[in-house]
């Protein structure tokens, strides 16, 4: 027992998890305690050597191979976290993306209107412009208009004061002064002549009451007969 213990503990200094060690060197050990009691330490001493390398070769390989769980394990932790990640941000982007579209879609459909309003609001400028412009043009011709009509007036007031005569007042004044004859109405006609249109009513506006030359024997006829009554 001693012997065997000597020889598994000669195998030097190993840097490896102790309890993976102890573990297989306890099985190894009852099977060499066997031997050892059936054949003797002899038996075993040669084996010793390759077990302590098989047990150092087991143990490195459940070292790797339980480091390479842990690193798969984080692997498999970091990727279902990426996919996580990518999940979400996919979501987002996707959601992003729709908002992009509607965003893009209500912008469309303002700058659609904003040119309906900027076109009609030039249509309105330009028909204001024109009606202003025909405003100007009338207002214009009014004037115009009125000062062509403010010379005539002019002129036709200059022409009625200048050829006027109050017929009917000479008339009442020479009706009291002697009897009216031919003799003396002819001199009153021929002065009261205008254009060949003679006056009445004591009125100051061309076209009121005329008598015409082919009415003046009528007229003579009627002044006749008002100097017969009285």
């Amino acid at each position: 027992m001693e012997f065997s213990e000597s020889i598994l503990c000669a195998a030097g200094d190993l840097e490896l998890d102790p309890e993976i060690v102890s573990e297989e060197a306890g099985k190894v050990y009852s099977e060499l305690q066997s031997v050892i009691e059936a054949h003797g330490p002899e038996a075993v001493e040669p084996l010793v050597p390759i077990l302590v390398w098989v047990l150092e070769g087991l143990a490195s390989c459940r070292a790797q191979l339980k480091e390479s769980e842990e690193e798969a394990e984080r692997e498999k932790g970091e990727r279902k976290e990426l996919l996580e990640r990518f999940q979400s941000e996919r979501a987002l982007r996707k959601e992003s993306q729709e908002r992009y579209l509607e965003l893009d879609d209500q912008f469309e459909q303002e700058r659609r209107a904003m040119r309906g309003r900027e076109k009609e609001r030039g249509q309105r400028e330009r028909e204001l412009e024109r009606k202003a412009r025909e405003q100007a043009d009338q207002l214009v011709a009014l004037e115009e208009q009125k000062s062509i009509l403010a010379r005539d007036l002019s002129t036709l007031k200059h022409t009625h004061n200048k050829v006027s005569c109050p017929f009917p007042l000479f008339l009442k004044k020479e009706r009291f002064k002697k009897p009216l004859t031919f003799s003396g109405l002819f001199p009153l006609l021929s002065c009261c002549t205008v254009t060949g249109t003679f006056w009445r009513g004591g009125g100051t506006r061309r076209g009121e009451t005329a008598l015409c030359l082919p009415e003046v024997p009528l007229a003579i006829q009627s002044l006749l007969k008002l100097q017969s009554c009285r």
